[in-house]
């Protein structure tokens, strides 16, 4: 008769407990910041990525996504669950786009996220996505949590991830709710550079203009 396979002990658990954290950093895209920027003449998102994972190239998974040819979403937290958000979101917006031969508004598809976060939160008594997000459109931002609550911005600059509150006072210090698109842009870096020990490609700046079209320039610095 074979001998049966031995039960793990308490210290087995704890050696398992610490493999499986070790690997979980070691995937993780953290730490992690974004500054969202929404003004009359355009929107930017700024990202701050200081760990590259050891199995995905730093910035080769889409940082920022347009969702159709009026609005894009970025995040900050987990990776994989943002792919999953804003993949929901762009099937939406194609099925929308399908059926009503017109593109969803911002509105919606902020409350189609909303509604899934909150659901999945209350299905399982905690939050299962470990993504914050920031919707964009012209003139208007909206902060989505990963329970599903909404804040609605304009003419605003909105800060997620690390060293919030510090990267706030900075902003607030600097009036750069006053300045123009690109002067906000060069301040927000140079805040950045400010807060965290920055090397350079530890940036991506994404922004549009007030041209008809909605597209992204996007630059690594």
């Amino acid at each position: 008769m074979e001998n049966p396979i031995p039960l793990p002990n308490d210290s087995d658990k704890d050696s398992f407990q610490s493999t499986y954290q070790l690997a979980e950093l070691s995937v993780r895209n953290d730490p992690n910041t974004c500054i969202a920027i929404v003004k009359p003449d355009g929107l930017a998102f700024i990202k701050v990525s200081r760990e590259s994972s050891i199995l995905v190239e730093k910035w080769s998974s889409p940082q920022i996504v347009n969702i159709n040819d009026n609005m894009s979403m970025s995040f900050c937290g987990n990776e994989a669950d943002f792919r999953a958000l804003s993949g929901y979101a762009k099937k939406q917006s194609a099925r929308y786009q399908v059926i009503h031969e017109s593109p969803i508004s911002s509105v919606m598809i902020m409350k189609e996220l909303s509604a899934l976060l909150n659901q999945y939160t209350r299905m399982v008594g905690y939050r299962p996505f470990a993504a914050n997000i920031v919707l964009g459109a012209r003139g208007i931002l909206y902060k989505i949590n990963a329970g599903g609550e909404v804040f609605h911005y304009e003419n605003n600059i909105q800060v997620l991830g690390d060293n919030s509150e510090h990267i706030e006072q900075l902003l607030t210090r600097d009036n750069v709710s006053s300045l123009s698109l690109d002067q906000a842009i060069d301040k927000c870096v140079s805040i950045l550079h400010e807060v965290f020990t920055l090397q350079p490609g530890d940036i991506q700046v994404s922004r549009t203009g007030a041209e008809e079209a909605w597209a992204f320039t996007t630059t690594v610095i």
